[in-house]
């Protein structure tokens, strides 16, 4: 069998990070998906798990998707909500 690439590899740690049902792996294989894979519909899928945990990087993330209609049909109110989250989350 043949070596995985990098990014193959990192995505399947990923994974097993995420079955472990911690946060912070929900979002990094939400960031793989979107940045490694393009694969925006599992991105929304690994931000929206992270953001009912209130992973505010998460919900950053989701709100760039909702507002530029990535993974997801544009939803502008959807963004501002997840945006306004996220920054109230900072404070």
């Amino acid at each position: 069998m043949g070596r995985l690439s990098a990014s193959q590899d990192m995505i399947k740690r990923m994974e097993q990070y995420v079955k472990s049902e911690t946060v912070h792996g929900q979002f990094i294989l939400g960031l793989c998906c979107e940045i490694v894979d393009g694969d925006y519909e599992n991105a929304v899928k690994y931000y929206q798990e992270a953001t009912e945990q209130n992973h505010i990087a998460a919900q950053f993330q989701l709100a760039v998707c909702y507002y530029q209609g990535k993974g997801v049909v544009a939803n502008s109110d959807i963004a501002s909500e997840l945006f306004q989250k996220a920054r109230n989350a900072c404070m």
